[in-house]
């Protein structure tokens, strides 16, 4: 009797094992296709955007941030706003202080490519600056919404104007 205990034991922990390497397998799989795709170029943004959460559900977080820093590089704006507003949300949320010189370095250079009159730019702007308020860095969250405010018209977007200057 406790042999077979033993014995269905070891097989179902067998059978983990076995589904855990699959498992592993399938990822693995999974990110050479997808890092084909992106090598050949032929990747759209809700392609890199799937694969890098793909990767980011199996605790792959810095291949998933490759995953979007090689690829906010080859998409223009408009189509680059998606990976660039979820890589940074992802950023800040996922690492939050061990990463915020990385995280700032990105969402400048982000909205240095960002042109003024694209107007999602403002939603980043406003992450920006809120990312600085939690981090307690009021001085930097309001040079930021300096910079806000000049490529807003609060006749336009009157929300916006009200979120900067508060």
């Amino acid at each position: 009797m406790c042999s077979g205990r033993v014995g269905s034991n070891r097989d179902a922990g067998s059978r983990e094992v076995t589904a855990a390497n699959e498992l592993v397998s399938d990822v693995y799989s999974c990110r050479d296709v997808c890092d084909r795709i992106l090598n050949l170029r032929i990747a759209t943004p809700q392609t890199v955007k799937n694969y890098a959460m793909f990767l980011q559900k199996h605790d792959y977080f810095e291949y998933a941030f490759k995953a979007y820093e090689r690829r906010v590089a080859v998409f223009k704006w408009p189509q680059v706003f998606d990976i660039w507003d979820l890589y940074l949300a992802k950023l800040v949320k996922g690492r939050g202080g061990k990463q915020m010189e990385r995280a700032r370095y990105l969402f400048e250079h982000c909205l240095e490519t960002c042109p003024a009159k694209f107007t999602k730019s403002r939603d980043l702007i406003l992450q920006y600056a809120q990312m600085e308020r939690a981090l307690g860095k009021i001085d930097r969250a309001r040079a930021i919404s300096a910079h806000a405010s000049e490529i807003c018209d609060p006749k336009v977007c009157a929300v916006f104007y009200f979120e900067v200057s508060s």
